[in-house]
């Protein structure tokens, strides 16, 4: 996965935003099966946070796996 550093003030090209920016980002669901119905096509390196279950989710190429999952008691 490719990255590039955006400096203040550049202009954003559609190529970029697709390109590097969603891949440099952690989108936020509420759910698993929100994440799964709005990317449907995850990459090998892919980030998430899901609230329901207050975790960071990293795609591995095949599944989303827990990098960080926040307890509570």
């Amino acid at each position: 996965m490719a990255y590039k550093t955006f400096v203040n003030g550049t202009s954003l090209s559609a190529s970029d935003l697709n390109t590097y920016l969603v891949n440099q980002s952690i989108p936020v669901f509420s759910s698993d099966s929100e994440r799964n119905s709005k990317i449907t096509s995850p990459t090998d390196g892919m980030l998430c946070y899901v609230t329901a279950d207050k975790s960071l989710e990293i795609h591995n190429g095949t599944n989303w796996r827990i990098l960080v999952k926040q307890w509570t008691n």
